[in-house]
């Protein structure tokens, strides 16, 4: 997540020049003009491997916190997006025989931290008074993943970056001039290589990535 912070402050902080380049011989309605749209957003995440998840953490289903940007109107109502989310669950490790779950009273922490960097294309109402605008889109994923546990053997710990894809879609709501909330469904795809013994191992599970379902408040700038 930390590698992609200078770009988001590039973005915030582009928004000046932005705002000259709209002001200085710009004819175009506000919805046509490139420009900024900053979020904050709450994911409710819902893992493929559901049973590794279910078998370590009790759950499968879980909520982040995150932020983003999308840079609107670079070519036509074509966007670029930058964003980043953190989820942690606690669990303990277990031992899998025969398909059944053995808990081994083991603390078990688990922090995700997926990064999207993507673009998508926005369908623009051509009618001024327009509050709702569609949108699609696809983005790599890079997930920092991190299993600590107490009393850990070297080598138990795991610390890895692994890669995926994702597509989207959503609406975005505008409420004011500079304010919008929206609503969005992704799918995302991100393989890992499970470690030997793990439950994800015992389960033949692979896909870290999974269905989000996410919703926005921000402003455009």
């Amino acid at each position: 997540m930390k590698r992609f912070l200078p770009l988001l402050a590039l973005m915030v902080f582009a928004t000046p020049a932005l705002a000259q380049t709209r002001s200085v011989g710009n004819t175009k309605p506000a919805r046509d003009r490139p420009g900024i749209m900053a979020f904050g957003a709450y994911d409710f995440l819902s893992i493929a491997s559901s049973q590794s998840f279910d078998a370590v953490f009790g759950k499968s289903q879980m909520r982040a916190i995150g932020a983003g940007a999308d840079i609107v109107n670079v070519w036509k109502h074509l966007f670029l997006r930058v964003a980043a989310s953190k989820t942690s669950l606690d669990g303990q490790r277990v031992a899998i025989v025969d398909a059944k779950v053995y808990p081994l009273g083991t603390k078990l922490t688990l922090d995700m931290t997926p990064t999207e960097a993507g673009a998508g294309w926005r369908f623009v109402s051509r009618n001024p008074n327009a509050r709702i605008t569609p949108y699609v889109g696809a983005a790599a994923v890079l997930l920092n993943y991190q299993e600590t546990s107490t009393f850990a053997d070297a080598g138990e710990n795991v610390s890895e970056t692994l890669k995926g894809f994702g597509v989207f879609g959503g609406v975005d709501i505008k409420l004011t001039r500079l304010i919008f909330a929206g609503g969005e469904a992704q799918y995302r795809t991100i393989n890992s290589t499970p470690a030997a013994n793990s439950a994800a191992a015992s389960f033949n599970e692979k896909n870290l990535g999974g269905t989000v379902f996410r919703i926005k408040v921000g402003v455009r700038f």
